[in-house]
């Protein structure tokens, strides 16, 4: 009969790429269980190998880089590329035998949600082009001002004061060229949006577009959403530290429709009035959730506010 390798404590540990502490952990827990009950007279706790290795290939929740790259619709390398510079949370752990980033399910609803949105040409934001729906132009020569006003597939319109509609391939042609490039920003991973509801202005240097480019600036399209309809622009930001001056705060504070803002002593503090719980449902109960959230079109996390609705409201 074969007999099955034994690994130390720190061979275990070294294996798995925790601490001795974790391996500690681990059998206090029942996730490890030594070989023998007596493991003094070895000076160490040994474990066999299978045993180790049945941890080693557990399958940690969240999604893998590949997961995401392909629910997404984009490359796995862009992926890997934004974990590293900090604009997706992912947690590193040893998965079969290397090391992988998983990015957790409640950060994957918001990447759906953001990139859903921005991958839609007609959306505020062009990725081909880099600009921004409402972003501001000059003309160096005449001084003239333009906004974009619309995006297309492959191209765009800016709209001149003069009324001259450009399409955005003969913008440099004629002389416009943007007032600022925006930089992009790390994804925000707090709950909710904070909601504003702008009439649509009649004038192309209206300071609602300044709060909008305002927001731009600070927080960047990634954590943003803007819709266009009867007559309105609503904007969606996440939660983040405004710092401008008290002109932008009379403005906001006037168009708020949910959320709450706040004046301090460094900017205005928008806060989406939304708190994270975690919830552990059994495996039943979470099929069961999905099959009913997909029934109605919406999210698991917004059919469980429904229940939590309809239960506080009785």
């Amino acid at each position: 009969m074969e007999q099955i390798p034994l690994l130390s404590t720190k061979e275990v540990a070294k294996r798995l790429d925790v601490t001795v502490t974790t391996i500690y952990q681990y059998v206090k827990n029942k996730k490890l269980t030594p070989v023998y009950e007596d493991w003094s007279v070895d000076e160490t706790m040994l474990f066999y190998e299978t045993d180790v290795e049945k941890i080693e290939n557990e399958r940690p929740n969240g999604y893998t880089t590949s997961q995401v790259a392909k629910i997404l619709g984009v490359h796995q390398t862009t992926i890997s590329k934004q974990i590293k510079e900090g604009k997706i949370p992912a947690e590193k752990v040893r998965y079969r035998g290397r090391m992988t980033y998983f990015v957790q399910e409640d950060i994957l609803r918001e990447l759906k949600e953001t990139y859903s949105s921005h991958n839609r040409y007609t959306d505020f934001y062009h990725p081909k082009w880099q600009y921004y729906l409402f972003q501001s132009f000059l003309n160096e020569q005449t001084k003239e001002k333009a906004r974009i006003i619309e995006f297309t597939k492959e191209d765009g319109i800016l709209l001149s004061d003069s009324g001259e509609k450009i399409d955005l391939k003969n913008m440099k042609q004629n002389g416009f060229i943007p007032l600022e490039r925006f930089q992009d920003k790390k994804i925000i991973n707090k709950p909710g949006y904070v909601h504003f509801r702008f009439e649509q202005p009649s004038s192309l240097h209206s300071f609602i577009y300044e709060v909008i480019e305002s927001f731009y600036r600070s927080v960047g399209h990634r954590n943003m959403k803007i819709h266009e309809g009867d007559g309105h622009i609503d904007v969606y930001v996440k939660p983040f530290l405004l710092k401008q001056n008290d002109e932008h705060f009379a403005l906001i504070e006037e168009h708020i429709k949910s959320g709450k803002i706040t004046r301090r002593h460094n900017g205005i503090l928008l806060d989406s009035g939304v708190e994270r719980v975690t919830i552990y449902p059994t495996t039943e109960q979470k099929k069961k959730m999905k099959g009913l959230a997909d029934k109605q079109g919406i999210s698991m996390n917004e059919l469980i506010l429904d229940i939590l609705d309809d239960y506080l409201n009785k």
